[in-house]
Order: C-alpha cells, then sequence, then structure tokens
C-alpha cells in the first residue's frame, strides 16, 4: 500500500475507531428505543445474533468475491453495502412507534 505521509494512516485509523465505537453505541442503544422494557432483553439478543451472523456472512461474501473477480478491492463491495444499510435503515424506522404505557404504574 502506498501511503505519502505516515499521519494519513494515523488518521485513517482513527476514522475506522470513532465509526465502529458509534456503530457499536447505537447497537447497544436501540433495544431500549424500540420497544418497551419487558422487551428489551430479547431484542438485545435479537440484534447481537444477526449483527455477528451478519459478520461472518459478509466475510465470507466479501472473500468470495476476491476468489471470483481476482481483484482484492471486490472483497470490500459486502463492507460498503452493509454500510450504507446502517446508514439509510434508521431514517426509514418509526422510533415512536413504541408502547404508550405509563412505565411506572407497573
Amino acid at each position: 500500500m502506498f501511503v505519502p505521509q505516515y499521519w494519513f494512516v494515523v488518521c485513517c485509523a482513527g476514522v475506522i475507531g470513532i465509526s465502529c465505537a458509534v456503530v457499536l453505541t447505537i447497537v447497544l442503544t436501540l433495544p431500549a428505543l424500540l420497544v418497551t422494557p419487558d422487551e428489551v432483553p430479547q431484542m438485545s439478543a435479537g440484534i447481537f445474533a444477526i449483527g455477528y451472523s451478519l459478520a461472518g456472512v459478509i466475510s465470507i461474501i466479501g472473500g468470495m468475491l476476491w476468489d471470483v473477480s481476482q481483484n482484492p478491492k471486490f472483497a470490500f463491495v459486502p463492507i460498503e453495502v452493509a454500510t450504507m444499510l446502517l446508514v439509510v435503515i434508521p431514517l426509514v424506522v418509526n422510533f415512536s412507534a413504541k408502547s404508550k404505557t405509563d412505565y411506572a404504574t407497573r
């Protein structure tokens, strides 16, 4: 990999780290925003199961695309598609659809 300055690599690593931290924070807070308190454990388990499964599948698909195309750039296509989904899906989710039950009366 040809990079003219070392600082560019350090900055890119920082951007990737911050991006990963933001995604982790979103994943940890989504269950509390989407469902009632009684359903948070089940929703959290589902989100983590789907997330880890997709991480494995995306890696396999990326490797297959690299093998088929013989071009390592294609290994990143599934990651880019997943990233676009992370950007688009929150725009269409209705966060106010959670039950309006008063939790203090339970």
